[in-house]
């Protein structure tokens, strides 16, 4: 799964699940800042693994419950970028039974970082063209339009 930060309400949200369970009725759901394995990984910015959650008093129950669904081991990692939370990464129930290791949540974890820097590098490049082309568009109009210029408070004609 995938968790996003909501900046207005501080919650997470899942935005993407897969799996082999259903996972539809996990969309848009929405976990209160802090809240289970997922929340604790937001607020502390770290991974976790988690091979026996009913063991683990981070551990939220309430989804398990709601979905009939029985999670038994969690492998979270944060993804930064920027020194940003952009969101959780949510593994659940490795296959065969067997245990989250070391090894899994630092390629995770790896992966996540990189993630993190190239998906924050794009939205502020992206927000930088935006910026650029507006400045550029503002300063062609002002200076190609000698009517834009005409009410132009800069102290410069055309």
């Amino acid at each position: 799964s995938i968790l996003v930060p909501d900046p207005a309400t501080g919650e997470l949200v899942f935005v993407m699940v897969r799996g082999d369970e259903p996972s539809n009725e996990l969309l848009g759901r929405r976990l209160r800042p802090g809240e289970g394995i997922a929340g604790w990984t937001a607020l502390k910015r770290r991974a976790a693994i988690v091979n026996n959650v009913s063991a683990d008093d981070r551990f939220f129950a309430g989804v398990d419950q709601d979905l009939k669904y029985r999670t038994r081991s969690i492998l979270a990692v944060p993804v930064i970028g920027g020194n940003k939370l952009l969101a959780v990464i949510e593994v659940l129930n490795k296959r065969d039974g067997r245990l989250f290791s070391v090894g899994n949540k630092t390629l995770l974890g790896l992966m996540c970082r990189f993630a993190g820097e190239v998906l924050y590098s794009l939205v502020r490049d992206a927000d930088l063209s935006k910026t650029g082309a507006l400045i550029g568009a503002q300063r062609y109009s002002s200076a190609s339009n000698p009517l834009l210029a005409a009410g132009d408070d800069t102290g410069t004609q055309s």
